[in-house]
């Protein structure tokens, strides 16, 4: 059953998609997320309750940010990723109020796509390394990808 909310997601990540179309890896994180996200959709509407599969979708697209991602903006990625893991692991132990879940995921969803769609936004008007971020980059301190592989300037 396809409800408003699906198609609410669909509008945003087609204009957040718009917005990447200089930013090939911008467009990739979408994709992964929107397979995520409807993959996930599709498991709770047969199951009624798949927080574990949820999971595992999350898990899967954090473990792509962690393993290939290069840019600060992808770190950011990577924590709202994994803040939506968080959720999905306080919801299998706690059983909190699902509305209260859902509310939660689609609020990180809509996070990290908006995240993309301002990076692309950003590389469109020109700034094509995250100048405006520096500051930030010294409180990344442990082995995340961006350290690792080194950012161009």
């Amino acid at each position: 059953m396809w409800t408003l909310v699906d198609t609410g997601y669909v509008i945003v990540a087609a204009a957040m998609l718009a917005l990447s179309y200089k930013n090939w890896r911008g467009a990739l994180w979408i994709v992964c997320l929107a397979a995520s996200y409807f993959i996930s959709g599709f498991a709770w509407r047969e199951t009624g309750n798949a927080a574990l599969f949820t999971l595992i979708c999350d898990t899967a697209v954090f473990l792509a940010v962690y393993a290939i991602g290069r840019h600060l903006w992808e770190f950011w990625l990577l924590v709202v990723q994994f803040a939506m893991m968080l959720a999905s692991v306080a919801y299998t132990a706690f059983q909190p109020d699902l509305e209260v879940y859902q509310i939660a995921l689609e609020a990180l969803n809509a996070a990290g796509l908006f995240l993309i769609g301002g990076t692309g936004a950003w590389i469109i008007a020109g700034h094509t390394d995250a100048r405006a971020f520096h500051h930030v980059r010294h409180l990344v301190g442990f082995g995340f990808a961006l350290n690792r592989q080194g950012h161009e300037r």
